[in-house]
């Protein structure tokens, strides 16, 4: 059996924040997408975060694994100006897995889904959170 290593963080200093909406609350969950060039993939998969109703704080935070071209990301992002998330640009291409991590680190809620920016959430996901955290089932 391979040795459980545990994940090294990677340090603050290797992302930086590009945009935040304000948080006045703890997320009980995280929603972390991580991306690498594919705007058009991230918009479907925001767009089917932000058409769910959660009974919880949430927290959905993108980790762009592209260290190139800021503004392009901000850009790209003013379809969701309404809507509540940060946005963080690695300052180094950190690899799939480091990516990842990435994501795990950043992550502020108790519970963190990693959603790929090539994939999108079911309406009946939220439902289920919301039932599961009501019931207790996930702790």
């Amino acid at each position: 059996m391979p040795d459980n290593k545990p994940i090294m963080p990677i340090p603050a200093a290797h992302q930086q924040l590009i945009f935040a909406s304000e948080m006045n609350y703890a997320p009980v969950l995280s929603i972390a997408i991580p991306t690498y060039q594919r705007f058009d993939l991230l918009k479907e998969t925001l767009a089917s975060v932000f058409a769910l109703e959660f009974a919880i704080p949430v927290e959905v935070l993108i980790v762009d694994n592209d260290p190139n071209q800021p503004e392009l990301a901000l850009a790209e992002m003013t379809k969701f100006d309404e809507y509540n998330f940060s946005y963080y640009k690695n300052h180094d291409n950190l690899g799939m897995f480091g990516n990842w991590n990435q994501c795990l680190n950043l992550a502020k809620g108790k519970y963190i889904t990693l959603l790929h920016d090539d994939d999108v959430l079911l309406p009946e996901f939220a439902q289920q959170m919301n039932r599961l955290l009501k019931q207790g089932s996930l702790d």
